[in-house]
């Protein structure tokens, strides 16, 4: 937040640092076309931290992150040959 004159009165940084981990697989079933799945699972490092200081020097929000997160997948893919030559039919 900036107050007038441009004078910075606060600031705010976070990082949260974690990882993920997944298993998939695809079955092409006809020419050009597949089917897919995949599960992934998301960690982030479990932190406690300050989201910002007050002018002066004031204690700000403390923000405790416990986050974990798991995404399944499920589609149907076509391949289009993009490096297929091309041939010209007049």
């Amino acid at each position: 937040m900036f107050a007038p004159g441009g004078a910075l009165v606060e600031s705010a940084s976070f990082y949260q640092p974690g990882m993920t981990a997944g298993i998939g697989a695809e079955w092409m079933f006809a020419p050009n076309w597949s089917v897919f799945a995949e599960y992934n699972y998301m960690w982030f490092l479990d932190d406690s931290a300050r989201a910002f200081t007050l002018a002066g020097g004031g204690a700000g929000e403390v923000l405790n992150v416990q986050q974990r997160a798991q995404t399944v997948l499920v589609g149907v893919n076509y391949k289009l040959h993009w490096d297929a030559p091309v041939v010209a039919k007049y």
